[in-house]
């Protein structure tokens, strides 16, 4: 419903005043978690690499998020694994030939989000941004967690149109299959990134050389009357 309500936001402003907002970026920092699974140490790193892109409407941006999480625990999250067997195997039976496993292989946690972002412009080359967001993991990854957060962080526009970001983030993540992964967690992350915004004005077809025209238009008629 959110998506809904800003794209039709998106709709109704006047575009004639508006610029394409492009901004890659990359995170690096670290996360806490009390509650995630199987990882004996509650701080871990987290790295992050997206791209915000929406509209300007200055001093204001708004637009879509989307970014790729690493999320890096000491022994990756815990799930739990099913299977049957015809031999009493660790684990607990649930019934004949049926055997639960908790799973001890390390697997990092790495999911993918789409969110929805604003930006506001601040004085001295500061602006401020803040995203929430919904995050499916990676294909490739055998975790069934989904999940769901919200992202803020302070910038500083340096040399070279380099922008320089303070972040915080959380998020909490849900066990989407109870057979193959275990308790929902949250993560609390504080993050340093690097991104290059950068603008494109999509609605200046020719104005240029509409604007030489009466430039044009002046210099024959000042030629005439001299004449």
């Amino acid at each position: 419903m959110k998506y809904i309500i800003l794209l039709s936001f998106l709709c109704f402003i006047p575009v004639s005043q508006a610029e394409i907002h492009i901004e890659p970026y990359v995170n690096a920092g670290g996360a806490y978690s009390s509650s995630i699974p199987s990882s004996p140490n509650s701080l871990f790193m987290v790295f992050s690499l997206g791209g915000r892109f929406g509209y300007n409407f200055m001093p204001i941006s708004v637009g879509f998020d989307l970014f790729w999480t690493h999320y890096a625990p000491s022994s990756g999250i815990h799930h739990m694994r099913s299977g049957s067997s015809e031999a009493s195997r660790p684990g607990f039976d649930t019934g004949p030939g049926s055997t639960f496993e908790h799973s001890k292989t390390r697997e990092v946690f790495q999911p993918f989000s789409l969110g929805v972002f604003t930006s506001v412009d601040l004085p001295f080359l500061f602006n401020a941004y803040g995203t929430i967001f919904y995050s499916i993991p990676a294909e490739s990854i055998n975790v069934n967690y989904q999940g769901y957060g919200a992202r803020a962080g302070l910038s500083y526009l340096s040399a070279f149109y380099v922008q320089l970001n303070v972040e915080l983030q959380w998020a909490y993540y849900t066990c989407t299959e109870s057979a193959n992964c275990s308790d929902d967690f949250n993560i609390f992350s504080a993050l340093l990134s690097v991104s290059v915004p950068f603008s494109t004005d999509i609605f200046d077809f020719g104005d240029s050389s509409d604007s030489e025209n009466p430039d044009t238009e002046e210099s024959e008629a000042s030629i005439n009357s001299d004449i």
